[in-house]
């Protein structure tokens, strides 16, 4: 345990000379991850600095050991009610109001929604004060203010919306991002692990990859839509049932498809309906083979194939009839609250 207290101050010293910043311990803190309090102690007198509990904040996120609860994402919304001064909205036109939603609410809650997988509630407790301010003016409102169906509001200029962000699509386009990085890139010391994304994220991004199979080694066998765009799990909803959660996370195409060792994941009771599931899979699995070059990761919403959270998000609004003359009516010299009732 001296050991490693002494590696610790040995790197914020290392830094410190290398960057002319000295590490003040008086004004930081440190946190230990399931530590007994004989760790504890040892760190409060070593390091001579606060020792303090998880959840905290650290540049603006609450970090914690577990899923965030209400009460730890409480803050954040607090924080953005604070940036609306009710009272200004009145002296605001529609146009500064959906300018100010847009461009501040958005960008403040963007900076959350890339790193934090928050709940359902969170993104509808963020609309209601985007609503409030837009249509009220205020942080409370009742359905008669509302104009318009918000779901159309936040639909792009071209479909017919005002072009406010769409939380619940922003969120799942910006966690989609994580799931490529871990896949297209790993050289990233960090994509070997999991992160909990939402089936919304997980769902974009399976129906946007092209995955072209090559060693198998970065391809998920049961996760990843790899057999003809889809998943294994797709194709055999009844047989992933019968598969233990862990090898469904680790299994590889590398790893499985050698002498069909996926068959070996199957355990339990074989149905009438689990049978015919699985000569499906085998015989789809039975057409790819394995090559020496690395798997190939394609993006199919962008040009040159890489991943941007732009694109998946506007992936979710694929089959929306585009509203017509919409760009004229944007691009026109015409006052705001002719624009908006166009």
């Amino acid at each position: 345990m001296d050991h490693e207290i002494f590696v610790v101050k040995e790197i914020l010293r290392c830094f410190g000379a290398a960057s002319g910043l000295a590490v003040n311990y008086s004004k930081s803190s440190a946190a230990s991850i399931k530590c007994g309090g004989d760790v504890t102690s040892a760190l409060a007198s070593r390091l001579a600095c606060p020792i303090v509990d998880f959840p905290q904040s650290y540049l603006g996120l609450p970090l914690s050991l577990r899923r965030l609860r209400k009460e730890d994402l409480q803050p954040i919304l607090d924080k953005l009610a604070n940036k609306l001064a009710f009272w200004k909205a009145k002296l605001m036109t529609r146009d500064g109001r959906v300018a100010y939603v847009r461009m501040v609410m958005a960008a403040y809650v963007v900076y959350q929604l890339m790193v934090l997988d928050v709940d359902p509630w969170f993104l509808q407790a963020v609309d209601k004060l985007r609503r409030g301010f837009l249509w009220a003016g205020k942080n409370e409102l009742n359905g008669g203010n509302c104009l318009v169906n918000w779901d159309a509001v936040c639909a792009p200029k071209d479909l017919g919306g005002l072009g406010l962000p769409n939380l619940r699509w922003l969120h799942a386009a910006l966690r989609a991002r994580w799931l490529w990085m871990q896949r297209a890139d790993r050289s990233k010391s960090w994509s070997g692990l999991r992160f909990p994304v939402q089936s919304d994220a997980t769902a974009i991004f399976n129906a946007s990859v092209v995955i072209t199979v090559g060693s198998g080694a970065d391809v998920l066998f049961w996760q990843d839509p790899w057999i003809d765009g889809l998943t294994a799990a797709a194709l055999a909803p009844e047989v992933l049932a019968l598969i233990k959660h862990a090898s469904v996370k680790r299994r590889q195409v590398r790893d499985g498809l050698p002498n069909n060792a996926w068959v070996a994941d199957i355990a339990g009771e074989l149905s009438v309906d689990v049978v015919v599931q699985f000569f499906k899979l085998w015989d789809a699995v039975d057409r790819v083979s394995l090559s020496a070059r690395p798997d190939s990761f394609r993006w199919k919403w962008t040009a040159d194939g890489a991943f941007s959270s732009r694109s998946a998000y506007r992936a979710f609004f694929h089959g929306t009839t585009a509203l017509p003359g919409a760009a004229q009516v944007w691009n026109s010299f015409a006052p705001f609250k002719f624009k908006f009732h166009a």
